[in-house]
């Protein structure tokens, strides 16, 4: 139910909201940003972070990750601002 929720409200503030796809996207990641921070703290990701060996592979595949993420966000905000 409550995704039902949001998928009318996120639609409704598209519908209403003059910005740019990009806009979009830049001002949601934006907005996840704090609630991610808390997360990185709270479960101690300090330490798995500093104990990770970075090799070139797994530094290809995250970086491949959030080329992929960031392609995913602007097709779901420009799907978004289509008309049905």
């Amino acid at each position: 139910m409550v995704s039902i929720f949001e998928l009318i409200y996120v639609k409704h503030l598209v519908s209403t909201v003059n910005m740019t796809t990009w806009g979009m996207t830049y001002y949601q990641n934006v907005l996840s940003v704090p609630f991610l921070a808390i997360m990185f703290i709270g479960l101690d990701e300090v330490s798995v972070l500093t104990q990770t060996k970075w090799s070139t592979g797994c530094v290809i595949a995250i970086s491949l990750s959030c080329v992929a993420d960031r392609g995913l966000h602007s097709s779901t905000s420009q799907l978004n601002l289509s008309r049905f």
